[in-house]
């Protein structure tokens, strides 16, 4: 059985660890073989939701694409966490746009996190960060930090539309982002769809960085296992606390 514990820092960052997940929804797929690079999937009971493809050349551009769910598939209900934990939550959330979407905490894989409230653009950006090119920006992405050595953007569930917020955006942590240590990004992405929202709604949302687990890849994994270790200790024990606090510094009253 699943156990959950959450720990609140300050208004802005909070950390929450998943131990003994089983069959968690949220899940990252990576395909990978000697004729092809690896490519990621997010995926939510068992569908994808987004796909990252790294470059056969590690400082190369990457590829981001989202999948539209069905209606049956965005209108899955969220797993659930022990009562007591997902009621911390919303005190901590508490006028957040994701103040009652902590149910979907449940899905994460084993691992620890931080979460973070933050700000999201009301526009989108002309261009995003994927790998080492700047590439045009989907019209459901909104760039969060880009302030060395950190890198993040936000993708809504559906490619026409950015996050709605109403439940935590959760991050896929890419280490060596850019083919060397000089970046380390995370991508955030709107895993279940909204019930409709009223069109004056607004308020900060909810992300969840990776700090360990399987949400934390690296990409120069398949060319220096070394470097990868490095990036990994590096990323658990400095650079995603210091993620969560760069985001956290957009919530207003921190």
């Amino acid at each position: 059985m699943a156990t959950f514990d959450l720990e609140v820092i300050d208004a802005a960052i909070a950390r929450f660890v998943v131990r003994d997940a089983a069959s968690p929804s949220i899940a990252r797929v990576t395909q990978q073989s000697a004729t092809a690079p690896p490519v990621h999937d997010v995926v939510y009971a068992a569908t994808t939701r987004h796909r990252l493809s790294q470059p056969w050349a590690p400082d190369d551009g990457m590829i981001l694409e989202t999948f539209d769910p069905t209606i049956a598939e965005g209108g899955a209900p969220p797993a659930s966490i022990l009562a007591d934990v997902e009621w911390k939550y919303m005190e901590w959330a508490e006028g957040s746009l994701a103040e009652s979407g902590g149910g979907l905490l449940g899905a994460l894989p084993d691992g620890s996190y931080w979460l973070a409230r933050t700000k999201l653009e009301a526009t989108a950006p002309k261009t995003i960060l994927l790998g080492n090119a700047w590439s045009p920006a989907p019209s459901n992405a909104r760039q969060l930090a880009d302030r060395r050595p950190l890198y993040a953007a936000a993708f809504g569930v559906r490619r026409g539309a950015p996050p709605s917020g109403a439940s935590p955006l959760v991050g896929l942590a890419v280490l060596d982002y850019v083919g060397d240590a000089s970046v380390d990004a995370t991508l955030f992405f709107e895993i279940v769809e909204a019930k409709a929202l009223t069109p004056d709604r607004s308020g900060d949302v909810v992300v969840v960085i990776p700090q360990t687990g399987a949400l934390v890849v690296d990409a120069l994994e398949a060319f220096s296992a070394s470097d990868a270790q490095e990036a990994r200790l590096r990323w658990e024990r400095e650079r995603s606390r210091a993620l969560a606090q760069l985001l956290g510094d957009s919530y207003p009253t921190r």
